[in-house]
């Protein structure tokens, strides 16, 4: 297993691309920049094994590269590829998290090779590990950035999913609900800063009088 900062997300995504992939939606298409390595899989669930493995076919397809790897199509895609012998790589969001991503080979979190292995197997492999753990920041990331994506993420969904019309999310809640909470997280945004600001503020104060050597808060005797 090996962790990746998620500084560093943009550098596999831009090989990838390189590469090539498909997807069964219309936001994946929208934000892939190499259009021409890109395959839409119009049909449905029940129809993505058999297309997946004319792909590998015509295409000499070694390797498999997924984020999770639980979704249905991504479990079916792991099943075709294991029974093919291609290599798979998992990356998934880290088991240290935040700003840490994980990759694997074969799977991840259940299906992970660390599941089949004891405590005292995975100490006796640590101890001959030779780790070097970049200290996450202490802060990192913007709660904006994150919100503005999952609006343009839903967004692309409701209006431009047309040309995929067998998608079906993994999520138990729908597209539309989705897209309206990150729309108000965008929206609300500037409110719930001031009103942070507003209820650290006395802590603040009493951190730094506390500094100063007193304590506003009584002490019982």
């Amino acid at each position: 297993m090996v962790h990746f900062s998620t500084s560093s997300g943009s550098y596999w995504t831009k090989h990838a691309q390189k590469l090539g992939g498909w997807a069964l939606m219309a936001v994946t298409h929208f934000f892939w920049s190499n259009k021409a390595r890109f395959i839409a899989h119009t049909d449905s669930l029940e129809a993505w094994p058999e297309a997946l493995g004319k792909i590998i076919a015509e295409k000499s397809i070694t390797d498999i590269v997924l984020y999770g790897d639980t979704r249905p199509l991504h479990a079916e895609a792991i099943k075709l590829a294991k029974g093919l012998g291609l290599r798979i790589h998992v990356f998934e969001e880290g088991y240290l998290r935040p700003y840490w991503v994980n990759y694997e080979r074969g799977g991840s979190n259940g299906n992970s090779r660390l599941m089949g292995m004891t405590v005292e197997r995975m100490q006796k492999v640590l101890r001959k590990a030779r780790i070097d753990l970049t200290e996450a920041p202490a802060h990192w990331g913007d709660i904006r950035q994150h919100a503005f994506y999952s609006f343009v993420y839903h967004l692309n969904i409701l209006l431009n999913n047309r040309a995929f019309p067998r998608f079906q999310s993994h999520r138990t809640e729908s597209v539309a609900h989705e897209f309206l909470t990150y729309l108000r997280r965008l929206l609300l945004h500037p409110i719930d800063i001031v009103k942070r600001q507003i209820s650290t503020r006395p802590r603040a104060h009493r951190r730094a009088v506390i500094c100063r050597g007193y304590d506003p808060i009584p002490q019982m005797v």
